[in-house]
């Protein structure tokens, strides 16, 4: 076996029973993944109170939703490899602190460019405590059962954080500045970092394994490259010379990623795994979904605060139920896992989030609640089935010696995912919207000298600038125009996805197929003497 966790069971553990240290593990990896996806989903309800206590523009808060996944993505596999050589176990406390510092720094931020910096430090301890709490369940579980049940439970703390994140932010806001969202996350991460420094076990990888240092700057510029192109683009056009470079520059860098990583001894991303069709088709659900679902969240979020004008506070009332749906099918996905293949729990079950995207598309700006409520519930149960089916059919897809890489490469993949979510498919939708709205205000017959004030502000600010700026008189005319233009904008954003989506089921039905030949040990003892045994896993 490749992996070794402190304490591990013995042969006297009654069956059926999950070992005390396994225990420990899973509430560690549990709590890791709350933590850090309410870090991830906090910024979600604050856009509008950010635009106007900081004058940002929408490019700006772009990049300030979308460095959290950036530097989440970047560094989930050097974490990945960390926790393999030096203890999964400290490589989460690295996170835990990374967390409490990026929150610091937001709660004494004065600019959104420091805001920047404190998005990009806690993104970091989202990378350490992304990879390796799923990597601390893989090493941890012995059977197909247990992982089944510890994944799901990972999910259910990964939807209850996405839930908690925009309601602390709206909680605290309403009360007093944006800064305070960031309090509850600061506690929260020293408290549990703290219980887990006492109570989880410690886990690496017998393996050796090295750190590939070019691969890792490789693949950082090509990511960093493809956000900028993307949010740069939709405020400055995509012709404009810097974003054809930086698309360009990343197409090259990911080239000789690939080449690198083909011919390193030990690589940072084993791409022989990318031979599984199984597995390569759950990387590509793992980007395409998760950039879909949270493309939905970030979209719904901006429209809520700028078009129905409500506060950070409402607007996280109205998406919590889009991830509490998770929590309610969490005993449905528990048995469903160890029971169904993952191909027809992916193919089948992300299906209400396509409903969901193209519902959204079809419903006119500023239409009521009760209308909204319905796709917002069927995207959170796409979700469910989404992130459960995905993460086991892709460590079940690969021998069991490969889970650990496996594991940490898949959830890479869903982080990068989560940041294309924001830099690539809101990006592509804001910049609908600044081409609706110019066109709109050229249309509208206003004064040349009002023109030109409101066709300042979109150049400076676009869309949601002239949405919320304070006009004067001509607002009651811009204002209007802008929000239909961020309406129809956000709804080519919401086909895009529910398209992408479709894509994914059809490929998850496809290919998405346990690996024949993945060995099922019960305990790492067993390993010599099982020899050739396999496991009989569902089509």
């Amino acid at each position: 076996m490749s992996e070794a966790t402190a304490g591990a069971s013995s042969s006297a553990q009654p069956r059926g029973a999950v070992p005390a240290t396994a225990a420990r593990a899973f509430g560690t990896a549990v709590a890791a993944i709350m933590v850090a996806n309410i870090a991830l989903t906090l910024p979600s309800s604050l856009p509008g109170a950010l635009q106007q206590g900081l004058h940002a523009t929408g490019g700006q808060i772009t990049w300030y939703s979308t460095l959290f996944g950036v530097a989440t993505a970047l560094s989930g596999l050097p974490f990945a490899v960390l926790g393999d050589l030096r203890g999964r176990k400290r490589v989460l406390l690295v996170g835990f602190g990374l967390i409490a510092a990026g929150s610091l720094i937001a709660l004494l931020a004065g600019s959104i460019h420091v805001l920047w910096v404190a998005q990009a430090v806690a993104g970091l301890g989202g990378g350490a405590l992304y990879t390796c709490s799923l990597a601390l369940i893989v090493a941890a579980s012995r059977t197909p059962q247990t992982r089944a049940t510890a994944i799901a439970l990972w999910s259910v703390a990964l939807a209850l954080g996405t839930a908690l994140g925009p309601f602390i932010a709206g909680l605290m806001a309403r009360n007093g500045s944006w800064r305070l969202a960031y309090v509850p996350v600061l506690i929260i991460a020293i408290v549990i970092g703290l219980a887990c420094a006492w109570l989880s076990p410690e886990s690496t990888a017998t393996a050796h394994r090295s750190y590939d240092w070019l691969g890792q700057g490789l693949i950082a510029l090509f990511v960093i490259g493809i956000c900028y192109g993307s949010i740069e683009g939709s405020e400055r056009g995509w012709t404009f010379g810097p974003v054809l470079a930086s698309f360009a520059a990343a197409a090259v860098l990911l080239v000789l990623f690939l080449v690198h990583e083909s011919r390193h001894q030990d690589p940072l991303l084993r791409l022989s795994l990318f031979k599984i069709p199984a597995f390569s088709s759950a990387g590509f659900i793992a980007v395409v979904g998760m950039a879909s679902f949270v493309a939905l969240a970030y979209l719904l979020g901006v429209l809520f605060g700028i078009a129905d004008h409500l506060n950070p506070w409402q607007v996280a009332l109205r998406l919590v139920p889009n991830s509490l749906v998770t929590v309610i099918l969490y005993p449905v996905l528990k048995r469903w896992l160890a029971r169904v293949s993952a191909r027809w729990l992916l193919g089948i079950g992300v299906l209400p989030l396509a409903a969901a995207l193209f519902w959204l598309a079809a419903l006119p700006v500023g239409a009521s609640y009760g209308q909204v409520i319905v796709p917002i519930l069927l995207a959170g149960a796409g979700f469910a089935f989404l992130v459960t089916s995905l993460t086991t059919g892709a460590v079940n897809s690969v021998p069991i010696q490969a889970g650990s890489m496996a594991s940490g490469t898949t959830e890479t993949l869903r982080l990068i995912g989560q940041t294309l979510a924001i830099a690539v498919i809101g990006a592509i939708g804001l910049s609908r919207a600044n081409a609706y709205v110019q066109h709109s205000l050229l249309t509208s017959g206003l004064p040349a000298p009002e023109l030109h004030v409101a066709l300042g502000v979109e150049a400076g600010g676009g869309v949601l600038a002239v949405a919320s700026a304070p006009l004067g008189p001509i607002s009651h005319t811009v204002a209007p125009l802008a929000i239909a233009a961020l309406g129809r904008g956000i709804d080519d954003a919401f086909r895009l996805a529910g398209i992408l989506v479709l894509i994914a089921a059809a490929v998850g039905l496809v290919f998405l197929r346990d690996h024949p030949d993945r060995l099922i040990l019960d305990d790492p003892e067993d390993a010599a003497s099982r020899g050739p045994a396999r496991a009989a896993s569902p089509s």
